[in-house]
């Protein structure tokens, strides 16, 4: 008797008429892509190198060692230039070097 039920049921659905397509499904179909296409394009490198790795911290914590790094070692070549410079300009004052430079025969400047 179930079967019965059953098979009323796939002949009343199969008897049923399909609904109407929307006009405009071509559109909406290359709209919902278009739009679809657009946000996996909006994901940035880091978004990238952070879905790469899952524990963010990570990379996080070298990024920040990698700056550190980068800045401590500017300031100690600055820091040594700066003294070399200085160096070299009391061995200049020191060897009387500036007995070669030029002297104006007029001073314009005054």
């Amino acid at each position: 008797m179930k079967d019965h039920i059953f098979e009323e049921l796939l002949r009343a659905e199969r008897a049923r008429s399909l609904p109407e397509c929307p006009s405009n499904i071509e559109a909406n179909v290359l709209r919902r892509i278009r739009l679809a296409k657009s946000e996996s394009d909006a994901g940035s490198v880091l978004d990238w190198i952070f879905g790469l790795l899952p524990q963010k911290s990570l990379i996080l914590s070298a990024l920040a060692v990698t700056v550190m790094l980068s800045v401590t070692s500017t300031v100690v070549l600055e820091a040594s230039s700066a003294r070399a410079s200085k160096s070299q300009s009391l061995a200049v004052s020191a060897l009387d070097f500036g007995v070669f430079n030029e002297a104006p025969f007029f001073d314009l400047e005054n």
